[in-house]
């Protein structure tokens, strides 16, 4: 249930290009994880040192990992500021809902059929 309102916020964020320019950064990082690899790779095996190899690849793991650690970090400031704006706006959906006729679950009821109850 979970993973569904989360992918539900995050496909309808209020915030998509902040979460486009995170997927732009997310990839540039991961590019220079990549690079720096490379670039290890080939300076260390052409001049014989097997250590630049080495700390190249530590550090490209480093970049990959504290990469992965951003990209999770503001994905959670962006679905929490989703997910406030959504709870802050489901009594003004519930009331349009009712005066157009519609059936409408509450954030409550949700929460209350997650855990198995009723709503």
């Amino acid at each position: 249930m979970n993973r569904e309102f989360v992918g539900e916020l995050r496909r309808s964020s209020v915030y998509p290009t902040f979460r486009a320019i995170l997927g732009v950064f997310v990839a540039i990082g991961y590019l220079a994880a990549v690079a720096i690899a490379a670039y290890g790779a080939t300076s260390g095996v052409q001049a014989g040192n097997y250590a630049v190899l080495f700390v190249a690849v530590l550090v490209a793991v480093f970049v990959a990992i504290v990469v992965a650690l951003v990209k999770e970090l503001a994905s959670m400031v962006a679905d929490i500021a989703d997910a406030v704006l959504h709870m802050a706006s489901a009594p003004r959906e519930a009331e349009h809902a009712k005066a157009n006729g519609n059936n409408f679950v509450s954030p409550t009821d949700l929460a209350n059929l997650a855990r198995g109850g009723r709503p």
